[in-house]
């Protein structure tokens, strides 16, 4: 049933994209896409700083670095998409995602460069 279920969903995902794609893929949603990507992979960047922190019994620093990263996503992504148009919201998003994953970055430099001290603490 659920082998079933994906048949008629990729079947009819195929048969909505041929119908639509001179709409779906125009250059700007391309380029739209593009900068999702570079955002998301930044931001899994942070994700995975985030997963040594939180093995090493440091959440307040993942706090400290998602929740500005967060706050830079919304405000920006709310203000460049009414400011100018909605599809500036994604640069909000690299943005945000380039701050969680550099101030995260730093925190586990500074916290392996001790490696022995950090394994013993946590």
């Amino acid at each position: 049933i659920v082998i079933i279920f994906f048949i008629y969903l990729i079947l009819g995902s195929s048969i909505v994209f041929f119908m639509f794609h001179k709409y779906i893929l125009t250059s700007k949603t391309v380029e739209i896409a593009i900068i999702g990507l570079v955002g998301y992979f930044i931001f899994t960047v942070g994700l995975l700083n985030s997963m040594v922190l939180f093995s090493l019994a440091r959440p307040t620093l993942v706090l400290k670095a998602i929740v500005p990263g967060l706050l830079i996503n919304l405000f920006l992504g709310y203000f460049l998409s009414h400011i100018f148009a909605n599809y500036y919201a994604s640069l909000g998003f690299v943005l945000g995602a380039i701050f969680f994953a550099s101030y995260s970055l730093r925190k586990v430099q500074a916290i392996l460069s001790h490696p022995d001290y950090a394994y013993y603490a946590s």
